[in-house]
């Protein structure tokens, strides 16, 4: 839903119009392009996931919260290499908004790989139900 909100703003092309002004946003809509939602795809996979962690979950279910460390960094990936493929790499034409894009990219994969707490807690999953024999 918060994405579509963001869509719908970013139709001004990096601006947004006050009475008869506009107001530059320094590039800031520009990164939120409907194209960028499919890098949200693996984390809502997880997401799904994450309510679905309960003892009866399927095999399925269990790989995608064991592979979620590597889900997220997917979604890095992938917001990545569509912004190189729709703005390019040419650093001299990146905004204030722009390198903090990266940097939270850079936080986001540094914090990913790094965590202790992450790697343990997509290693947990509630143990499956066992029928008591009758």
């Amino acid at each position: 839903m918060i994405g579509f909100v963001l869509v719908s703003m970013s139709g001004g092309g990096g601006r947004v119009g006050v009475e008869r002004e506009a107001i530059d946003l320094g590039g800031a809509m520009s990164l939120i392009e409907p194209i960028y939602m499919i890098a949200d795809i693996p984390a809502l996979i997880l997401l799904y996931t994450l309510g679905a962690r309960i003892p009866k979950s399927g095999a399925a279910v269990r790989w995608v919260w064991n592979a979620g460390r590597w889900l997220i960094l997917t979604s890095v990936g992938i917001y990545l290499a569509l912004f190189v493929l729709t703005r390019g790499i040419n650093p001299e034409t990146f905004g204030p908004a722009t390198w903090a894009s990266f940097a939270l990219n850079v936080f986001v994969v540094t914090y990913v790989i790094g965590s202790r707490y992450l790697k343990e807690l997509f290693g947990q999953f509630p143990a499956p139900e066992t029928n008591p024999d009758p």
